[in-house]
């Protein structure tokens, strides 16, 4: 999905719901987790009134990691209750991308207030073509 640009009117009622803040820390590797996946792009985003929000493109490091991605959240209290448990995560979406693999499209992931969420991204290599 095209990430478009939001403004400060579209994005505050957003804000004002989303009081608290988690974290998001992506750990990109391939063979089932065994070697990390450095200089992978990451991008976080988040829908918005239909419309996609891109909040961060950074990419990973030589450990193949992104982190200290600081996201608003539904309140903690949100989580505590039973009457809203069920619905206190934020969702967002992660797409991953690297030459050498194939990417990871809008990938969810919910993010709770005061809590770091570790997304582990394993990433399928290209397949050489044939011939080469």
């Amino acid at each position: 999905m095209p990430k478009q640009e939001f403004s400060l009117p579209q994005w505050e009622p957003f804000l004002t719901n989303h009081p608290g803040r988690g974290t998001l820390r992506v750990q990109v590797s391939t063979a089932e987790g065994t070697f990390p996946v450095a200089k992978a792009q990451v991008e976080v985003s988040v829908r918005v009134q239909g419309v996609a929000v891109l909040l961060y493109r950074q990419e990973s490091d030589e450990s193949g990691i992104v982190q200290g991605l600081v996201l608003p959240a539904m309140p903690l209290s949100a989580s505590q209750n039973p009457n809203t448990a069920a619905s206190s995560a934020t969702v967002y979406r992660v797409t991953i991308r690297h030459p050498s693999f194939t990417a990871i499209l809008d990938r969810p992931v919910d993010i709770y207030d005061t809590i770091e969420t570790i997304l582990p991204a394993d990433l399928e290599p290209l397949m050489a073509e044939e011939g080469m």
